[in-house]
């Protein structure tokens, strides 16, 4: 009987599976103590991506049509993070004055801006979608803007989004699919898929 897994985060198999789309785990029984720590490692990891993805919420998302400058996108997100009581009214001066130090795009497809110091009161990720793209330094536009906003107790375990966000810098389809259809919860679908 063959059935077809739809949806996993590890698959554990005691036969050796050499092709499968999943993360997967041969739980050599010689070795169980071994194995058993790699998987649980791998679930601790998951875990801390899970919840990092969480911090992703709709209300601070953001589907930008045409045009709109670095100054005004930031503030209107910082806008909103202050009105939700995530960060007080210092917070977008803190992540302006971080932008006139260092830009913070990473290339031209991501921005990642931040306060210069860890200042949220509730962490949140907001997530801006520019297909036409935002000019964020020079000549350069990205289309895709992660504004953190992360506690001092919040900074470790958030971490992993890092990791997410760089997988992603280099899924150029993925991306192409956000651009046409930017939504929320497929941006974390394919954050969650890494």
């Amino acid at each position: 009987m063959h059935q077809e897994i739809v949806h996993n985060d590890i698959l554990v198999s005691t036969i050796p599976i050499s092709e499968t789309k999943f993360t997967s785990f041969f739980l050599d029984v010689n070795n169980l103590d071994r194995d058993i720590e790699r998987i649980g490692e791998r679930i601790t990891q998951l875990t801390h991506q899970l919840s990092t993805i969480d911090l992703f919420k709709p209300s601070f998302f953001y589907s930008i049509k045409g045009t709109m400058s670095k100054e005004a996108l930031l503030t209107k997100m910082a806008d909103n993070l202050q009105s939700e009581g995530f960060v007080e009214s210092n917070f977008i001066d803190s992540v302006l004055t971080r932008e006139k130090i260092g830009n913070t795009c990473i290339n031209s497809v991501l921005a990642i801006p931040h306060p210069m110091s860890l200042i949220a009161n509730q962490s949140a990720l907001s997530l801006a979608i520019a297909p036409e793209g935002i000019l964020w330094a020079g000549n350069t536009r990205v289309n895709f803007i992660c504004l953190f906003s992360i506690t001092k107790e919040d900074f470790a375990a958030s971490e992993s989004i890092y990791d997410l966000l760089l997988d992603f810098l280099e899924d150029t389809i993925a991306q192409k699919k956000l651009l046409e259809h930017p939504t929320l919860s497929s941006f974390k679908k394919i954050l969650r898929a890494y």
